[in-house]
């Protein structure tokens, strides 16, 4: 199909909280070279009154699935070949930073061909997101003697 859109969501955005800055639309071309192209997210008003950044590119030819009956090598190198995304910079109230949340969807099936992303969408919550992240940076200290950073839970807003 053709046509993809990202949407931020977000009580941050209403009163411009957060803004999305230096962001970038990003894939591989035919030749499988990367192809970065500079974009900017508008602030809108969606259908339920929510806010949100969005951005969309009506022309982008979405790549087709990989098949799953590949190797596990060669699926993974297609996948990577067929792969695109956005790149950004979240500017504004760090207390936030951790509410991003992303949208990417195909415009000619947006309701199930839509998928989300956000860093602790893994996780139960945040404060246990942060606490897995800095036990993970204190265990890799201790097998390569290098500090890593820790997050300061009380840098964020977890609830």
């Amino acid at each position: 199909s053709r046509g993809v859109r990202f949407v931020f969501i977000g009580d941050y955005i209403e009163n411009d909280e957060i803004t999305i800055d230096d962001a970038e639309f990003t894939y591989y071309d035919a030749h499988g070279e990367r192809v970065n192209v500079p974009i900017v997210f508008e602030k809108c008003q969606l259908s339920d009154g929510t806010w949100g950044y969005w951005w969309e590119d009506k022309e982008f030819k979405i790549p087709p699935a990989v098949s799953s009956n590949l190797a596990p090598r060669a699926r993974a190198e297609k996948e990577s070949q067929r792969s695109f995304g956005i790149r950004y910079t979240p500017n504004g109230n760090k207390r936030k930073f951790l509410d991003l949340c992303v949208f990417a969807m195909p415009l000619s099936n947006p309701q199930e061909g839509s998928c989300y992303w956000r860093v602790w969408a893994h996780y139960p919550s945040k404060l246990e997101y942060v606490e897995d992240m800095n036990a993970s940076a204190r265990e890799m200290t201790q097998l390569y003697g290098a500090p890593l950073m820790l997050i300061d839970p009380k840098d964020y807003d977890l609830d």
